[in-house]
């Protein structure tokens, strides 16, 4: 028999019809959107992890810079002031991810940065006091050893 004649054998000629077969409630194009979805969630994820090194940078000026001057205790104090601004506005751009997104993964990115940043910043401090860098004079070198 021809296809189209009564009583032929009319299989689904099309991969949406194949799957539709199987599973009825379910198109192709949900599985793929899933997938899309996923890859852009991830790269946005990291595009905002990117922007909280970035607040970072508009805040603190280095670890080398607190490592070499933050056995003062009026600059450590500073170093970590501006620390803690920074993961404000670092977790602020992550509960916007999760507002953007519907999904936690933004959070989580800007998270990770912002108790990697304090733990490097801290560090550098903590290295600071153990070494007694200090700032020179005015008029003398950048850094001195005491």
């Amino acid at each position: 028999m021809a296809a189209g004649e009564p009583g032929a054998d009319e299989g689904p000629d099309e991969p949406e019809d194949l799957d539709k077969a199987h599973h009825p409630d379910m198109n192709v194009s949900d599985i793929t959107s899933g997938i899309n979805a996923s890859g852009s969630l991830v790269g946005f994820s990291i595009t905002l992890s990117g922007l909280a090194f970035e607040v970072f940078s508009a805040h603190c000026s280095s670890p080398w810079t607190s490592e070499t001057f933050g056995v003062e205790p009026e600059r450590a104090d500073s170093t970590m002031r501006y620390v803690r601004k920074s993961i404000i506005v670092t977790e602020i751009l992550g509960v916007g991810g999760v507002l953007l997104t519907d999904n936690l993964l933004p959070f989580v990115a800007t998270s990770m940065v912002s108790a990697y940043m304090w733990w490097t910043y801290a560090e550098a401090i903590s290295v600071a006091k153990q070494s007694k860098t200090t700032a020179a004079p005015a008029t003398g070198a950048p850094w001195s050893w005491k």
